[in-house]
């Protein structure tokens, strides 16, 4: 049966009904008191799941390994002289949860015969912003009052949500979804655990709701952390959001991402994310952490991933899409670019994706047994020069290094093809994932876009047809000029060379934007020594280049790029 509390309301009964228990957190060292505050909830008719803890340690591995909804505090666990408030146990429990950003996450109550002591309640409030502080010695019905007006306050944590699912998904399934426990997430997380922290963060991101329905952000999308989440209130359907949900430090980290670049991002498809009743929009449970984005002018059941939206349009349709995800949404990054100096751009790549020789030595060794790390050449049958400079031998040895003057400036980091979502009829565009953004490299996401075409989105074709892809795309003089490609019976091909033809031409109108700008040679050289690194990079990403010929379009990509800017540089 579900909980329920009956409120007075107008001289109405109100019940309110959870769909999961209230999660509470009980901190005294002595179990009457522990008792008493349980009864206090109990005065609250609604449906309750109770941890208790008697001291320090054990309240301190509970608050930061489980989620809850509320914690109550005793200040003092220990027998003799109170001592200084400072080092009180409770207070000493309450820096914890602010240390580590726990806070808004988790409604915090003092309990303690010691709330008068000079001192305690600035620094409760203030300081530790507690929700309420109760006296041991005081009547119980008054705490009860206190408790039920801070859990209209918080809403009930969302708790009152219903949650409807699209067929195919339910808890489980977005529990599964985190791809448990692959290193993205600690075993020691259960996939119960998993669901139970899903359970109320999605919950807490629509507190005043009375129900949300959640999908897939696409038909046929599986094994996504991404959802469409259509939120139902007393005055009907509301706007769908995108909901996002992961790891914590890594949710942590998009919403950081997200901050930096909000106040550049130009145009008016803007990606926002919601502040919940007055809050940043980020929910935090103990290991997982949710928040939602309002994608600003989009139909969100028309929106899809660019990697669908590239599968299913034509190059020109493409080309009107990067036009304005480039000049017109991330048009200030650029605008804003500042030269940095004698820059070694595989260093930072190496910090930015973390390809360095140590990473790249196994994964080559494992994927292509044929060309030993020692040989400073490939070859392949079947090609003009059968015989080309090996990138990761180059590479490994130091001879790959690259340096010269950079533009840098905001970026995205991280513009895969999930990451930005369009709509196919008007050709617009917005970002999701703010995980990697931050300052880089200025050609960073025009590569990334490039390389995720060619090694993901192209379908796969045989050795001599990418050797001349790829030559034609290194036979320029610069951003704006690339050779010929003609091969009619690969339309595919010519599709990913036409739309990468594009994305450098944006690439070269990019670097124009800032007063100081790029002399041309220097923002081709920049967009090459790039591009090898991300190139190089898909070498670790062993998933990405199964089938066909992908792994040797990778390395025949990153020796055709190398011979290039060797020649440039010389």
């Amino acid at each position: 049966m579900r909980g329920e509390e009956k409120v007075m309301a107008s001289n109405e009964s109100i019940t309110v009904v959870l769909e999961e228990p209230l999660r509470v957190l009980i901190i005294d060292d002595d179990l009457s008191a522990q008792r008493r505050i349980q009864k206090v909830f109990e005065a609250t008719h609604l449906l309750l799941d109770y941890r208790f803890a008697k001291n320090y340690n054990d309240a301190l591995s509970l608050l930061l390994g489980e989620y809850f909804d509320i914690g109550v505090v005793d200040l003092i666990m220990h027998e003799g002289d109170p001592g200084p408030h400072q080092e009180w146990e409770g207070f000493d429990l309450l820096q914890e949860v602010l240390d580590r950003g726990f806070h808004r996450d988790i409604a915090l109550f003092i309990n303690s015969y010691f709330v008068d002591y000079k001192g305690v309640a600035r620094d409760a409030f203030k300081v530790f912003r507690v929700k309420d502080m109760w006296s041991k010695e005081l009547d119980q019905s008054q705490i009860v009052q206190s408790l039920q007006t801070a859990l209209r306050n918080e809403m009930y944590f969302g708790l009152r949500c219903k949650i409807t699912f699209d067929d195919g998904l339910n808890w489980d399934v977005l529990a599964e979804n985190l791809k448990l426990p692959l290193h993205i997430l600690s075993s020691a997380l259960s996939l119960e655990q998993a669901s139970l922290e899903l359970r109320h963060l999605i919950r807490r991101l629509f507190p005043d709701a009375i129900s949300v329905h959640v999908a897939a952000m696409e038909k046929g999308a599986s094994g996504s952390a991404v959802l469409r989440a259509t939120p139902f209130h007393e005055a009907g359907e509301a706007s769908s959001v995108v909901v996002k949900y992961g790891p914590l430090a890594n949710v942590r980290r998009e919403y950081d991402g997200w901050c930096r670049l909000r106040g550049y991002t130009s145009g008016f498809r803007m990606t926002q994310i919601n502040d919940v009743n007055g809050n940043p929009g980020l929910m935090q449970g103990r290991h997982l952490a949710a928040l939602t984005y309002t994608l600003v002018g989009a139909q969100m059941t028309d929106i899809v991933s660019f990697a669908k939206c590239y599968l299913t349009s034509s190059a020109a349709d493409i080309e009107r899409v990067l036009e304005r995800l480039f000049l017109e949404t991330c048009r200030l990054w650029y605008k804003n670019m500042e030269i940095s100096q004698d820059c070694n751009i595989g260093a930072e790549y190496a910090a930015y994706l973390g390809v360095n020789q140590k990473s790249l030595e196994t994964p080559y060794l494992f994927k292509y047994p044929e060309w030993p790390l020692d040989g400073s050449d490939i070859q392949f049958q079947g090609l003009p020069r059968r015989k080309m400079n090996n990138p990761v031998y180059h590479y490994c040895t130091g001879k790959a290094d690259f340096r010269c003057d950079v533009g840098m400036c905001l970026t995205h980091g991280d513009f895969h093809g999930s990451n930005i979502r369009v709509s196919p009829e008007t050709h617009d565009s917005w970002l999701i994932d703010f995980g990697r953004s931050g300052k880089g490299v200025w050609v960073r996401d025009f590569v990334q876009l490039e390389t995720v075409i060619k090694f993901q989105l192209m379908q796969s074709a045989d050795v001599p047809a990418l050797y001349e892809l790829e030559d034609a795309l290194a036979s320029g003089d610069s951003l704006d000029t690339l050779g010929n490609f003609s091969k009619d019976e690969y339309p595919d091909l010519q599709k990913a060379f036409r739309c990468i033809a594009s994305i450098r031409r944006m690439a070269a109108r990019a670097s124009k934007l800032p007063e100081k700008q790029l002399p041309p040679e220097v923002a081709y050289l920049n967009y090459l020594m790039s591009l090898f690194y991300q190139t190089l990079n898909y070498i670790r990403l062993q998933r990405l280049i199964r089938g066909g010929q992908k792994k040797n379009h990778v390395l025949i990509s990153a020796a055709i790029i190398l011979e290039r800017v060797n020649a440039l540089m010389s």
